[in-house]
């Protein structure tokens, strides 16, 4: 293999492995990056809500990396319900990012 052809490959991969390691960053950053609304289908059909009404039965969702939250309209007011994936794990991530910078520097 030509020593450019290597150069090219090696310069190649290390800008793929420092958009991953930004992409990384960011999602664990970043707390609840996937939002949207859902619709309380039986309840809204239950009253023949239309209109300014429909609005009592419109929640939210929203999703992080390890964790997520969900209010639920069913007009009766919002119900809340969170989850978290690995809860141990999250306490332990920011320790290793630091003690892995303080080691790699």
């Amino acid at each position: 293999m030509p020593a450019q052809q290597k150069k090219v490959i090696f310069c190649i991969a290390g800008v793929l492995s420092f958009a991953c390691a930004l992409g990384i960053a960011a999602a664990i950053g970043t707390q609840l990056w996937i939002k949207g609304k859902i619709l309380c289908k039986t309840g809204a059909l239950l009253v023949n809500a239309s209109g300014p009404e429909l609005e009592k039965f419109i929640g939210e969702i929203q999703y992080g990396l390890f964790y997520g939250e969900r209010v639920r309209q069913c007009g009766l007011g919002g119900r809340p319900f969170r989850f978290s994936f690995f809860p141990d794990l999250l306490k332990i991530i920011p320790a290793s990012i630091h003690v892995l910078a303080v080691v790699s520097s």
